[in-house]
């Protein structure tokens, strides 16, 4: 999180046989979210729909904060224009595209067929290339990757809810950077604790034991955090969101993953969190899909998805 930085597409994209179709995914509560626990932003667009950066984008761009990354597409043809993405939505009903324009039958073969395709491969990029600071945000529930960029994993999946605070969307990107700038330390504290948990758990024989103890510091660490935020931003809404972790061959007992030390794999953080919401961390071992250039290459490898306590769900 900290000194780390976050990939996404500048986009959402679904596809159904029916319908197909593009939207803003970049709330303002997701961009004070990105902006408070990651140093960089990247961005993903692609031709032919161009990401163009609204003011407060503009601004972090500035700072050095958030960039746009075009993934090449070798299939656009220049001529036919594009896209600026300035918000809004883009519908397309692929089964008309014999009525089509030549644009709008570039636009559903895009979204049909290299979406996906080019945000995957960027963000391969830019893991090779430091892979230890890239953590990839998926849209939607599950992470949505072309068969030759996908891996199946078996990962240790940590789950905290009603957790972290979210700045509202009301409060200046400006006071959020002063902030972090302010509160380095507490929020050093939540991501090493996160870290030191998340290892512990996934390569110790001992889990219950190690658990104990950090969920322990994570819950000192999470407290901390929303009084200081809670005294700069006032009410704050809360996110929950999920990470995941390649099991390491120290996480594997006898044949059996660190999950099965768990009865009960749900560690209440208590009530601490302002308007009295609950709160909780869950470690379970789960197969999910990975970027196979995530492999190996990050402690964290992907943060799964924002789901709601006040915020929008991706």
């Amino acid at each position: 999180m900290i000194g780390n930085g976050i990939v996404t597409s500048a986009y959402a994209v679904n596809v159904t046989a029916s319908k197909l179709s593009i939207s803003a995914d970049i709330t303002p509560e997701h961009l004070r979210y990105f902006c408070l626990y990651w140093d960089e932003i990247a961005l993903i667009d692609a031709f032919p729909i161009r990401c163009e950066l609204d003011k407060e984008k503009e601004l972090l761009n500035k700072a050095g904060i958030l960039s746009l990354k075009t993934a090449n597409n070798p299939d656009w043809e220049p001529d036919l224009g594009y896209v600026k993405w300035t918000g809004g939505g883009l519908y397309c009903d692929p089964t008309q595209q014999s009525t089509m324009d030549p644009f709008g039958q570039q636009l559903v073969k895009y979204l049909q067929n290299d979406h996906f395709l080019l945000a995957s491969e960027k963000m391969g990029e830019l893991i090779k290339k430091d892979p230890t600071k890239w953590t990839i945000h998926q849209n939607g529930s599950e992470l949505i990757l072309p068969k030759e960029h996908e891996v199946e994993q078996l990962t240790a999946k940590m789950e905290l809810k009603n957790c972290l605070p979210v700045p509202r969307a009301d409060i200046p990107l400006e006071t959020i950077l002063d902030f972090k700038c302010k509160r380095s330390d507490e929020l050093l504290a939540l991501d090493d604790t996160l870290t030191e948990l998340y290892l512990k758990i996934t390569n110790s024989n001992d889990s219950n034991t190690a658990s104990n103890y950090y969920v322990k510091k994570l819950n000192n660490a999470i407290s901390d955090l929303n009084i200081v935020s809670n005294e700069k931003f006032g009410f704050c809404n809360f996110a929950n969101f999920s990470v995941s972790r390649e099991l390491s061959t120290a996480s594997v007992v006898g044949g059996f993953t660190f999950s099965h030390f768990f009865e009960d794999p749900m560690f209440k953080l208590g009530a601490f969190i302002f308007g009295g919401a609950a709160s909780s961390i869950k470690v379970t071992a789960t197969k999910t899909k990975e970027h196979k250039d995530a492999i190996g290459a990050s402690q964290l490898s992907y943060l799964s998805s924002i789901t709601k306590c006040g915020i929008t769900p991706s």
